[in-house]
């Protein structure tokens, strides 16, 4: 072999050996990249897994409030339907009463309740207009008088209310009263209902 091929086959040797390093630098970089890339896809997949599972989590929370509220609102509607009817039959059964013998222990009893509320040593009962039973204002006089451990007088106002049944009780000066008569204590009964309703709807139970 002469010089010259000697150099030759000396710089082919080098180049081939410059080529493989070269080639294996480059394989290790592509396994590198190829390594970060996939890295940074699975960090990728798992936030958005983790986004989308949140995001369901989110919207099943909402959707199970919203059917606990729907829920309770059936419920409470049909709860207010059974009231209502209740209700209804209480006052055809207290107006069926006003109209037999129990009218008078009624009105007594509701003007006792008032007149013991009001706690006013004179004290009028206001009556409806069209209502033709009445009380005995000297029963009902010592029966709050008991009540409050105090002399109480009571006479019939000469004024009516507008009213199914019942009665007002009111002080002798008119500046306080005690509504007795059946609106009133509907209303009454009514608001304290709706009152419930609202705990029922709004209340927070721990689960």
């Amino acid at each position: 072999m002469t010089g010259v091929e000697s150099i030759v086959q000396m710089i082919e040797t080098k180049a081939a050996e410059k080529v493989d390093q070269m080639t294996k630098e480059a394989e290790e970089q592509r396994d590198l990249r190829l390594k970060d890339a996939r890295q940074k896809a699975a960090a990728i997949a798992e936030d958005i897994r983790s986004k989308a599972e949140k995001e369901l989590k989110s919207e099943l929370a909402k959707h199970e409030a919203s059917m606990k509220l729907k829920a309770k609102y059936l419920v409470l509607g049909t709860k207010e339907k059974a009231v209502k009817d209740v209700l209804e039959s209480a006052v055809k059964v207290a107006k069926k009463e006003m109209e037999g013998k129990k009218c008078t222990d009624v009105l007594t009893r509701f003007a006792v309740e008032g007149g013991t509320a009001l706690a006013s040593q004179n004290l009028e009962i206001v009556f409806p207009e069209k209502q033709k039973a009445t009380i005995d204002q000297s029963q009902v006089a010592n029966a709050i008088s008991k009540n409050l451990g105090q002399k109480v007088t009571v006479s019939v106002a000469k004024d009516t209310v507008r009213a199914s049944g019942g009665l007002i009780v009111r002080s002798g000066d008119g500046s306080k009263w005690v509504d007795n008569t059946f609106e009133g204590r509907m209303e009454r009964l009514t608001s304290r209902m709706r009152d419930e309703a609202a705990r029922i709807l709004f209340e927070e139970k721990s689960e």
